[in-house]
């Protein structure tokens, strides 16, 4: 709805101001608004370093789906951002752990897809 009541610009810096990087694990209702929102600004087409800068920020996040969402955005991004592009590049140089395994398949997926390498 919001993007249909306020200029594109506004709607953006409504999503971005809505995200909130401090949230406890516990606290589902705020994670999953999280979700929803990085996911509302993967629809936002041409490069806008505010929001990688922003999205950046969740990619170290405990929720998988936080994560996931924040690499999705990130990834719409990369098509017009030389910025979002080196991060996910820049992902795939981590090592592979337990906790990270999944999350590093996708980032390889995504470099792959695009042929980034």
């Amino acid at each position: 709805i919001a993007e249909k009541i306020y200029a594109h610009e506004e709607y953006v810096h409504l999503l971005l101001s809505n995200l909130s990087s401090h949230v406890a694990e516990f606290d589902e209702s705020s994670l999953e608004r999280n979700e929803e929102i990085l996911l509302a600004l993967k629809d936002v087409k041409e490069a806008n370093d505010t929001i990688v800068d922003k999205v950046t920020e969740f990619l170290s996040s405990r929720d998988d789906n936080v994560r996931m969402a924040a690499l999705e955005c990130l990834e719409e991004q990369a098509k017009n951002s030389a910025k979002a592009k080196e991060i996910i590049l820049d992902l795939s140089k981590a090592p592979i752990t337990d906790e990270n395994s999944r999350f590093l398949g996708v980032v390889n997926s995504i470099i792959q897809n695009h042929k980034w390498d």
